[in-house]
C-alpha cells in the first residue's frame, strides 16, 4: 500500500492513503492492521514512509502464482524441460554413486 496521493497512479493495485506516516505504529493505525512486515522510509526535508507492505495475519497472495496448482503445474513444465532445484541435483548424484557402487560382501574361503 502507498501513502500519498501522488502515488496512486503509480501503484493502482495498491490501497493508497492520503497521510504520509512518520512511524510503523502509523502504519498500524492508518491501516487497521498489525503486522507491518516492510516499509520503504523516504528522507528529504522530513523522514517519512512512501510504502508499507502488511499482512492482515490470514490472507496469502502469492506474487508469482494464483495458487498452489498453478505453481505445481509450472513446477512439473520446468522439470520437463530439464531445470532442477540443487537440492534435487545434488540427491540425484549420490544415488548415481551408490548404485555404481558394489556391496562389499566378504567371502569367506575355507581351504581343505
Amino acid at each position: 500500500m502507498s501513502f500519498g496521493e501522488h502515488h496512486v497512479a503509480r501503484y493502482r493495485h495498491h490501497q493508497s492513503f492520503g497521510e504520509f506516516p512518520d512511524s510503523v505504529e502509523e502504519v498500524k493505525r492508518l491501516t487497521g492492521v498489525q503486522t507491518v512486515l516492510s516499509v520503504t522510509w523516504v528522507t528529504d526535508a522530513e523522514h517519512w514512509i512512501k510504502e508499507a507492505i502488511v499482512w492482515d495475519g490470514a490472507s496469502f497472495t502469492d506474487p508469482y502464482f494464483c495458487g498452489q496448482g498453478c505453481a505445481m503445474q509450472f513446477g512439473r513444465h520446468q522439470a520437463a524441460l530439464g531445470a532442477t532445484t540443487d537440492t534435487y541435483t545434488k540427491a540425484l548424484l549420490r544415488e548415481r554413486v551408490k548404485l555404481r557402487k558394489p556391496d562389499r560382501v566378504k567371502e569367506t574361503h575355507k581351504c581343505a
